[in-house]
């Protein structure tokens, strides 16, 4: 309430997660670098579309807005937009939204392949109920035996998934 400027104002609060509170801020003010990730979060994906747009002719280069205007497509299923975003973009962000739709498409193999190329923990862990629940019984033990073997949160809940597997399988060296 002591914060004069609209802009930081708005700023803030989208910091805060207060996304409709940081819209009104800027009442008739554009700054699609705020309008942009706070539509999105309310779920109003077809103005947030818009404010990436505006956001990206500003700033063409920006990683972030393209990032935005990928799930923004996304989550409006478009998947054919958010796929070509995603896979200009690059890297191991990309590749969770390019496997979260390749398993929107069925294709579990390469669901699991980008999960597990993005060397996140929570992401493997995704990829791992992937190809159980695909039947992939040996390529999720492998990816479970990487779990464990880091320091992740993961690891131990991991390592016990290997043996659960290990006694249905009725597979020793799982077990071990």
């Amino acid at each position: 309430r002591l914060e004069p400027d609209p802009y930081r104002l708005s700023a803030a609060l989208l910091e805060a997660r207060l996304h409709q509170r940081a819209l009104d801020a800027l009442g008739e003010l554009a700054a699609p670098s705020i309008e942009a990730p706070a539509l999105r979060a309310l779920g109003r994906y077809d103005e947030a579309l818009v404010a990436y747009r505006r956001w990206l002719e500003q700033v063409p280069g920006s990683r972030t807005a393209r990032f935005g205007l990928a799930w923004s497509h996304w989550f409006l299923e478009d998947l054919d937009a958010a796929e070509a975003v995603f896979a200009s973009l690059g890297g191991p962000d990309a590749d969770y939204g390019l496997a979260l739709i390749a398993n929107r498409r069925g294709d579990v193999a390469a669901a699991s392949r980008l999960l597990v190329s993005t060397g996140v923990a929570s992401r493997l862990w995704l990829a791992t109920s992937l190809l159980e629940r695909d039947g992939r019984l040996e390529e999720a033990v492998d990816v479970y035996l990487r779990l464990a073997a880091g320091d992740s949160d993961y690891a131990d809940d991991a390592a016990w998934r290997v043996r659960v597997l290990g006694l249905r399988a009725d597979r020793s060296d799982w077990l071990a």
